[in-house]
């Protein structure tokens, strides 16, 4: 029912390497189709409603010293900047990752440059609705060690996740399909930055997984317009998100004009191609001025009614010209004073001496 493309899925690759001082380890699906090289990175399942699958993941440890690990199942989730995220250890799952449950063990020692499997089996509901489910089955490793302070233990962990997508079919009555909903845009503050930024709340409220093509226009006061474009990446069912868009010009005090204008064309199997597109506009007012989110620079986009010689950017440019002139001047007269002192420091040795 749906194609996923690389890196829909941010499933763990064999060599991973882990950035904690472990070496590396690695996890990988046990058993993979050969004519879709994704799944050597996770599992892609046609499954049905009230059905049961069973098999099992491969965890390598690259190491040099013997590792605990830790398994268990993990709910998937739309990250606020899209793409996918899964639940830590520790959380309750109450998404998809119910579905799955781990047989055997889940705290083992793996021991050096060894490995393991793990076997899982899924028990998909009898009501689970048709489209695209996505869990994942995660696996904690990690070891305590001594930091500079003898008296302070250090924890290390590296969790590594294999995606579990489970495809539903359609039934008679219901249509699995991609579509977006967004519930409002407002200028804000980027969170930590204080700089200019769209937040727009949004929900793939459909049954597919889908990577929207967002057009925006901001529009406002003394003829200010811009238009961006940007290609999100995944958006799963069910997850309602504050995308924060980040605004290349610094925004003055006032009322926007912000539309919206969502478009995808995602391919699925069985049912051809999933398109669709929605346009949106809302109304925000800036009740205090925001700066650029660009490097290096603050761009100011509304300008006064006095023109160029009434900003206050224009006599701020003119004055510190004239300091900089002030300043050269007078460094070069001091250079000048200095050369001709130096210069006349011999003749006045030469006379001391014949006197």
């Amino acid at each position: 029912m749906c194609s996923v493309a690389a890196g829909v899925i941010s499933a763990p690759r064999v060599g991973l390497a882990a950035s904690t001082g472990l070496n590396s380890i690695a996890v990988k699906p046990c058993t993979f189709d050969p004519n879709n090289p994704l799944t050597r990175s996770y599992f892609i399942l046609q499954l049905k409603p009230g059905s049961s699958y069973t098999n099992c993941i491969q965890f390598f440890n690259n190491t040099s010293g013997s590792l605990p690990i830790t398994i268990g199942a993990a709910d998937a989730f739309t990250a606020a900047s899209t793409g996918t995220v899964y639940s830590g250890q520790g959380q309750q799952n109450t998404r998809d990752g119910k579905w799955i449950t781990i047989d055997g063990p889940t705290i083992r020692t793996v021991a050096a440059s060894g490995s393991t499997s793990v076997q899982f089996t899924i028990h998909v509901p009898a009501d689970a609705a048709p489209g695209d489910h996505l869990a994942g089955i995660r696996v904690t490793s990690g070891r305590e060690g001594s930091g500079g302070n003898k008296a302070v233990n250090v924890h290390v962990a590296v969790a590594a996740t294999v995606g579990v997508l489970m495809i539903l079919p359609n039934t008679t009555t219901t249509t699995a399909n991609f579509s977006l909903a967004v519930y409002g845009a407002s200028i804000t503050p980027f969170p930590g930055l204080n700089t200019a930024s769209i937040l727009i709340p949004m929900e793939d409220v459909g049954l597919l997984y889908g990577k929207p093509y967002l057009t925006l226009t901001l529009m406002g006061q003394n003829g200010y317009s811009k238009t961006l474009s940007r290609q999100l990446s995944t958006m799963l069912p069910g997850n309602l998100i504050n995308y924060q868009w980040s605004w290349p010009t610094s925004l003055a005090t006032g009322t926007y004009t912000v539309s919206i204008h969502a478009s995808w064309n995602n391919s699925t199997s069985g049912s051809g191609t999933n398109s669709g597109s929605i346009s949106k506009t809302f109304t925000t007012t800036l009740k205090a001025p925001l700066q650029s989110s660009s490097k290096g620079k603050i761009v100011i986009v509304q300008s006064t009614n006095l023109g160029l010689i009434g900003d206050w950017w224009f006599w701020a440019s003119i004055v510190g010209g004239l300091l900089v002139i002030v300043l050269a001047i007078i460094l070069i007269r001091r250079f000048l004073r200095k050369r001709a002192e130096k210069k006349a420091r011999p003749h006045l040795e030469n006379r001391l001496r014949s006197l």
